[in-house]
């Protein structure tokens, strides 16, 4: 199976060379790197496109985009782009461990060609594969990388209460793009990568996390993600976004005559969901329509404590 590495790029001069001498580093080389550029202002591009002429890199390209589009509908420009057969989203600021693609590539491989031979009615197994990280905390002038154990082991990822939750970043995952072509009609504008490739992937049941290290995940002020919601009203926005990606699952249920369960699960969070955002809109703590009647659903958090985020926002 042939591998794509798409890789979005914008303002990484600082971090941008090391990530891609780690992908030249790979055991397993990609026989495509889409580079997709979302309008930097730095040597970003410069940095990219010596990197490629100096290394003779075929099968590894730059493109900019004309105008900044945002690093979510930049990354499903590339996966529309991407030819190959499996695709690694690459975030500009990380550092892959070199036997990431032939870990994960291998594993996909193996499992499929399994699958399928077992004669099962379905193509594959696994659509998306999540690995283990460990992160590398920076600032200006230190760098240190937690200390963290792995097992090796595979497990499915389930399709349980707390569907909405995303606690895997993007940057390492890899996917099928026939897995991608199944799903892709349920995206909707502005949706991240990370968060619509596991939500159906779990789903779709072919969601799976092989814990292993791959790659050292850079935290540093400059992340384009991970910034919290701190307001009434950025939550209020969190939460019909929410609301609109369980539409759209529920409407991958009713396309494909899923069980009634997945569905009965998908309706209750939606439920949920709306109550959250009339307590927020009312900013009421206790009666009808309030947080306090959130309760019940409190299985549905992602955790308990998140809770008390709510009823501080809700307050403030």
């Amino acid at each position: 199976m042939n591998i794509s590495i798409v890789l979005s790029t914008y303002n990484g001069e600082k971090y941008i060379r090391k990530q891609l001498d780690s992908l030249l580093r790979q055991t397993r080389q990609p026989e495509e790197v889409l580079i997709l550029d979302d309008g930097s202002t730095d040597n970003t591009v410069h940095i990219c496109t010596d990197f490629i002429k100096e290394n003779n890199l075929e099968g590894w390209s730059i493109t900019c985009n004309e105008k900044n589009i945002g690093w979510a509908e930049n990354f499903h420009r590339g996966f529309e782009k991407a030819s190959g057969d499996i695709i690694f989203p690459c975030d500009q600021d990380d550092i892959w461990i070199e036997d990431k693609i032939a870990l994960m590539a291998g594993l996909i491989e193996k499992e499929n060609i399994n699958h399928c031979s077992s004669g099962k009615h379905d193509n594959e197994r696994i659509g998306l594969l999540i690995c283990g990280h460990i992160k590398q905390i920076e600032s200006e002038n230190s760098s240190r990388r937690e200390n963290k154990s792995f097992s090796n082991t595979i497990r499915q990822l389930p399709f349980n209460k707390k569907l909405i939750f995303v606690d895997y970043p993007g940057c390492v995952y890899c996917f099928t793009k026939s897995f991608y072509n199944e799903i892709k009609g349920y995206y909707f504008e502005g949706y991240p990568h990370d968060a619509f490739l596991l939500r159906m992937g779990r789903l779709t049941q072919k969601a799976y996390y092989y814990d292993f290290p791959g790659i050292y995940w850079r935290r540093h002020l400059h992340n384009a993600t991970g910034k919290p919601v701190r307001t009434n009203e950025e939550m209020r926005g969190r939460i019909s976004y929410y609301i609109d990606c369980l539409e759209s699952m529920k409407k991958w249920c009713i396309d494909r005559e899923e069980s009634e369960n997945k569905r009965d699960l998908i309706e209750e969070n939606i439920v949920f969901y709306k109550k959250r955002l009339l307590a927020f809109e009312k900013r009421k703590i206790i009666g009808r329509n309030s947080l306090f009647s959130c309760l019940k659903y409190i299985d549905f958090y992602p955790k308990y404590r998140s809770i008390l985020g709510d009823l501080i926002r809700i307050i403030h």
